[in-house]
């Protein structure tokens, strides 16, 4: 997740630290035999050597401190549950102080008991100056008889102004009058049938829509909307191995034009989505992730977008988890300069006791497009204390 600050870029610290504590925890305060609260403290700091992620002549280095205090309610029924957490994130710089902000994270999970019908749901909204990546997926299950029907949902709501990274830089994109803002908003319902439930491979089909609006009256490029249809599989063996792969086609076409918007070409893209998770012994689980689709651009009607990765998560002696991700990125807009960006992160976990857990995390980014791009390297360390 990107952060805009007055401008400039620089990395958050919900992203760039520890993950958020997972909401399935069973851990917190029984308050009544159907509320269980679960306050918990996050703090710690990070340096990175290129604070606003400019190319190397221009980048400073800063130290940031934050603290994440963070409440998750768990809530019991008879006919269900649903668990939520809200945290928000204060950050400070050390020699740039006029980027102090505030992030916030609201999350929730749950389950409900509907006739035949099991419905989980998930959700999750980041937001900060310039920025919101809310996301909520889900599945309705059905396991009458000895058929079982999946409908799997993913819906990204109306995003506010979200800051498109190189957009300001001219020599690049020459078309381009300043930053470009685009809200984005979409979803996706995909059903799953198999003969039984004891069968490791399930078909899927769905759909899938999107839209994009480019905030700007003035700007060049028109709104568009996407949609299209998808097929795929699900394999699933015993606990060892899962593999989801959905893939399609999108059409998109042009919904309204803008003040300075011209005539574009606009053809249809594929679409793939391909998750496949392998855990070949206890305590070691690997994580593969592949995506391509269309989607906004700041210089063009719209890119092709494409992205890998791979993270590894290993149980250590001595209370200790290491986990290890990459991450590969490729935007391509049509006729402009392509943008490659790359992510190493490695953070090592140790939790000695169940209310306490500490962290250390060094990670490397680098964005390379046409006469500019970044580089930058952090290290971090994060203490959390939890009820």
């Amino acid at each position: 997740m990107l952060l805009a600050v007055f401008g400039a870029t620089t990395a958050s610290a919900q992203d760039i630290t520890l993950p958020p504590l997972p909401l399935d925890d069973r851990r917190g305060v029984e308050a009544t035999p159907w509320l269980t609260l679960k306050p918990y403290l996050r703090t710690g700091a990070y340096y990175t050597n290129n604070v606003f992620q400019q190319r190397s002549a221009r980048r400073a280095g800063d130290t940031i401190f934050y603290a994440i205090p963070g409440l998750d309610a768990y809530l019991e029924g008879s006919g269900g549950w649903i668990e939520v957490g809200y945290a928000p994130t204060f950050l400070a710089f050390a020699r740039h102080g006029g980027s102090d902000t505030v992030e916030h994270r609201l999350r929730y999970v749950g389950q409900a008991e509907v006739g035949a019908l099991t419905v989980n749901s998930s959700g999750t909204a980041n937001w900060a100056v310039f920025n919101t990546d809310p996301q909520f997926t889900g599945r309705v299950r059905n396991f009458q008889g000895a058929t079982n029907l999946d409908l799997d949902y993913a819906f990204t709501p109306l995003l506010g102004a979200k800051a498109t990274a190189f957009a300001a830089e001219s020599r690049n994109f020459p078309d381009v009058l300043e930053p470009t803002n685009t809200q984005e908003w979409g979803g996706g319902s995909y059903a799953t049938v198999s003969p039984n439930l004891r069968q490791p491979l399930k078909l899927i089909v769905g759909s899938t829509f999107r839209e994009i609006h480019y905030m700007d009256q003035r700007a060049r490029l028109p709104d568009l909307s996407l949609a299209g249809a998808v097929a795929g599989a699900k394999l699933e063996v015993d606990e060892w191995l899962r593999v989801d792969l959905l893939a399609g086609v999108e059409v998109p076409w042009v919904k309204k034009r803008n003040g300075l918007s011209r005539d574009v070409d606009l053809d249809p893209g594929p679409i793939v989505n391909l998750t496949a998770t392998l855990i070949p012994v206890e305590g070691t689980t690997l994580l593969v992730a592949l995506r391509h689709r269309l989607e906004a651009s700041a210089a063009a009607a719209y890119q092709r977008a494409t992205t890998l990765s791979a993270t590894l998560t290993q149980a250590l002696p001595y209370d200790l988890e290491l986990q290890l991700v990459a991450s590969w990125r490729h935007q391509d807009p049509r006729r402009r300069a392509e943008l490659r960006t790359q992510s190493y992160r490695a953070t090592l976990a140790w939790k000695p006791w169940e209310h306490v857990e500490l962290g250390v995390q060094a990670g490397y980014t680098r964005s390379d497009v046409r006469n500019g791009g970044f580089e930058a390297m952090t290290l971090g360390a994060a203490l959390t204390l939890k009820l």
